[in-house]
């Protein structure tokens, strides 16, 4: 994402200082060599707790991890270690930078950055699709646990949307088209089980049809929707179009100024507006462990409670 610009300017010639801000966005600003050194750290110490937010997550997922479909238990677990691989690689790169690594290895990392960010999107498609598939044969796939052909699957469809958002056309379109669908079809299957479970609390001819492990697996179906898929791929999405916005807005500041060395003054819009996205960021962990989100027992006390 700004790879590119990051070395240009990191090599730019100048008397001024050169800052790295969120997102790996280098800038050339006139603050002394001390400030550069105390906005690189403030940003590292912010990202490295933001992982470790999600490292804590990941560690309740796993520990109640018999609590869903190991297909999904694993899928999402992957979405967690992207967030983690993504947050300490940027907190790398600011030590890095701070400490004068050179433009050819913070390159190779931005790119690891960015490969792997893309990939949580095409995680999140693949954990619609499980879920999809758990709803339409709710029965048999409770026992299903063909691993060859899921993770041949997964990796397939990872690597392909990876490859074609990253190399064949705009990042940013086929990111936002993907997670519409993501979106509009986590509503979607959330209305499905909640209209299969009501029905079946309802009409008593049709609770005589339904086993036992098919309303289990359709109040996992709403759950595992409700309060893990939406708030990940909405938050991660305002978070995209804070950032979206952030990056247009401050080129159109930067293209406003001639001075080769700009003012800190400058980029206080885009600092401020990297800390409404962080804060997003934060809101996905901190949300599903305060709403207790992969507390085993709450899925057994509800569907309990239905059952009843």
């Amino acid at each position: 994402m700004y790879s590119i610009q990051a070395t240009e300017m990191a090599t730019n010639p100048s008397n001024c200082t050169t800052v790295m801000l969120r997102n790996h966005y280098i800038v050339t600003v006139n603050v002394e060599k001390l400030t550069q050194r105390a906005i690189g750290t403030y940003y590292a110490l912010l990202i490295i707790i933001e992982a470790t937010l999600f490292a804590t997550l990941l560690a309740v997922h796993f520990k109640i991890r018999k609590a869903n479909h190991p297909f999904f238990g694993l899928l999402f677990g992957f979405v967690l270690l992207c967030y983690i691989f993504c947050g300490y690689a940027e907190a790398v790169c600011q030590f890095l930078f701070l400490f004068g690594g050179s433009a050819e290895t913070l390159n190779v990392i931005y790119f690891a950055y960015d490969l792997t960010y893309s990939a949580i999107t095409a995680l999140c498609f693949c954990c619609l699709i499980e879920r999809t598939i758990a709803t339409v044969w709710a029965v048999s796939y409770e026992t299903n646990r063909t691993w060859s052909l899921y993770l041949i699957l997964v990796i397939l469809s990872v690597t392909g949307y990876v490859y074609f958002a990253s190399f064949e056309c705009r990042g940013c379109v086929v990111s936002a088209v993907v997670t519409v669908i993501i979106i509009l079809g986590c509503i979607g299957l959330y209305f499905l089980n909640r209209t299969l479970t009501l029905r079946y609390q309802k009409d008593l001819s049709f609770m005589g049809k339904v086993s036992l492990s098919m309303r289990y697996q359709i109040i996992e179906n709403m759950i595992v929707v409700r309060k893990a898929l939406l708030p990940v791929i909405i938050l991660d999405s305002m978070v995209t179009l804070v950032d979206s916005f952030n990056s247009e807005l401050t080129t159109r500041l930067e293209n406003s100024d001639d001075q080769k060395c700009h003012s800190m003054m400058t980029y206080v819009p885009y600092i401020l507006l990297n800390h409404v996205a962080m804060i997003l960021e934060y809101s996905i962990p901190l949300y599903m462990m305060f709403r207790r989100s992969y507390r085993r027992r709450k899925l057994f006390d509800f569907n309990s409670s239905l059952v009843a």
